[in-house]
């Protein structure tokens, strides 16, 4: 079919919103202005650190000046020990703490140190010390698989087997938790589209792509953008051929971002934040921008990293 958006398209809305989290990449720092670690703050490093990883594994780059600045943040966060000594006292932050272990590692920053304290409570089994939901076990498998680090968790088959596409769903009856458990249960299967030559085990393609086709409707509807960009993401995961859902579904993502390169989160957060600002005792308005836009500009930077691929 004939893309209604082009390579040229895909590039500019990418290099846009990478300019855009390059000025605030001072926001990403959890302990900027000499604040605690909050782990609301932290969620933050760890979407930076899988921008990054997929950025480098999908073009290579470790030396650009965005790259360097990027891991110059994500090397003063993990030497910083109320960071790097967190996985030691809660099992909660073995994700971000790997994630972080691992986009440093990608661009040759290795930190020995933190290996062995993440592979030694990878052997003392920390992470099966509370219940999880089969794509939160199936995060834990893909970040450490993604650093390299040796376990003896579930495989990635058998969660996808107790996830929520272990039976395709009826689109109608998702909400939006579920949707978020349909396209983390693809984006951590398949890696954010760097885990290639894979196949989902025993599903019905077809059924899929319809589920999607409908759900990337669903999400323009409701004008829900980061969920949109993760919708996109998992269609190019799959390596489905471009329909024209999907390509209406990256026209309207093109058509929302800002000049500054920043693309808004779902309106119903937009509501909460304005809400928010409007108290007397509201943090800085700047910030509170900057957290509705910072996660959609990020997932539809990793959305288009994988949808390039489409154009070589």
């Amino acid at each position: 079919m004939t893309f209604l958006s082009t390579k040229g398209d895909t590039v500019r809305l990418l290099e846009l919103a990478l300019s855009w989290i390059d000025r605030h990449l001072q926001d990403f720092d959890p302990f900027r202005d000499g604040r605690a670690f909050e782990m609301v703050n932290g969620q933050r490093v760890g979407e930076l650190a899988l921008l990054l990883q997929t950025y480098v594994m999908l073009t290579g780059d470790r030396q650009s000046r965005r790259i360097r600045r990027m891991s110059a943040l994500l090397k003063s966060i993990q030497h910083n020990h109320e960071f790097s000594d967190r996985p030691l006292r809660s099992q909660i932050d073995f994700v971000l703490a790997v994630l972080v272990y691992s986009a440093l590692r990608a661009v040759g920053a290795e930190n020995a140190q933190q290996r062995e304290v993440l592979e030694r409570l990878l052997r003392l089994n920390l992470v099966m010390h509370t219940e999880r939901l089969p794509y939160r076990l199936m995060e834990v498998v893909f970040c450490t698989e993604w650093a390299g680090l040796r376990h003896s968790l579930p495989t990635m088959n058998s969660l996808y087997r107790r996830s929520i596409l272990a039976g395709v769903p009826c689109p109608i009856y998702l909400h939006d938790d579920d949707i978020y458990s349909v396209t983390h249960v693809l984006m951590y299967f398949f890696a954010m589209g760097t885990r290639s030559g894979v196949a989902l085990p025993s599903h019905d393609s077809r059924r899929l792509n319809e589920v999607l086709s409908a759900l990337i409707v669903v999400a323009c509807q409701d004008h829900h953008w980061d969920l949109l960009a993760e919708l996109l993401l998992c269609w190019d995961c799959l390596g489905n051929e471009a329909s024209i859902i999907y390509e209406r579904g990256w026209k309207e993502l093109m058509k929302i971002q800002q000049r500054n390169g920043a693309l808004p989160g779902p309106e119903w957060a937009q509501r909460i934040h304005a809400a928010t600002q409007s108290k007397a005792a509201a943090p800085d308005p700047d910030f509170l921008r900057f957290t509705h836009y910072y996660h959609t500009t990020l997932v539809s930077c990793i959305s288009a990293l994988v949808r390039l691929r489409r154009f070589t």
